[in-house]
């Protein structure tokens, strides 16, 4: 079992998360729908690789939500899970590793998503977002899934090319 901190895919689980080439069926439009959200969810991750290094760690207080840092992960992870929901409504299936880790993350990045994006009733300590970053694993994950999402993209339009239904670059 590969190293579950590892942030990335190795070839052998790459190539299992494209061969069943989940994107194959789908209008160019409907491509585009669901890549436009993954590049803001991409945008997010950088911010968040950017203003993280040399960032004060969270402390007792919750004023780490606010940090440059922190905002730019939540809407990453909530837009990845968004990219999740898209497939998900129109049937795609994963498969792979990629596919596990959406199952991992499923039962809290959905939560996640719904305390970024919903203004809660409950409490400024959310438990839907306490839930998510309590599994140490999740970061990872998001990583591994923002980058098999994109390589989904990537090779859906190089067999599209190679097929002829898209010019070559």
């Amino acid at each position: 079992m590969p190293d579950p901190g590892d942030a990335y895919y190795s070839d052998e689980e790459t190539r299992a998360n494209f061969a069943s080439r989940p994107l194959r069926g789908l209008d160019v439009n409907q491509i585009w729908l669901l890549d436009r959200h993954l590049l803001w969810a991409a945008y997010q991750r950088q911010r968040f690789e950017a203003a993280f290094p040399g960032s004060t760690p969270p402390g007792d207080d919750s004023a780490w939500m606010g940090e440059e840092w922190f905002v730019s992960f939540a809407l990453w992870a909530a837009l990845l899970w968004v990219v999740i929901e898209g497939f998900n409504d129109r049937g795609l299936q994963l498969g792979g590793r990629l596919a596990e880790d959406v199952a991992a993350l499923e039962p809290t990045l959905r939560g996640f998503r719904h305390a970024v994006f919903h203004v809660s009733q409950r409490s400024h300590h959310d438990p839907r977002l306490f839930k998510f970053l309590g599994d140490a694993d999740n970061v990872a994950r998001i990583s591994r899934v923002s980058e098999g999402m994109a390589g989904l993209f990537w090779h859906e339009g190089e067999e599209r090319k190679r097929e002829g239904k898209l010019p070559p670059d």
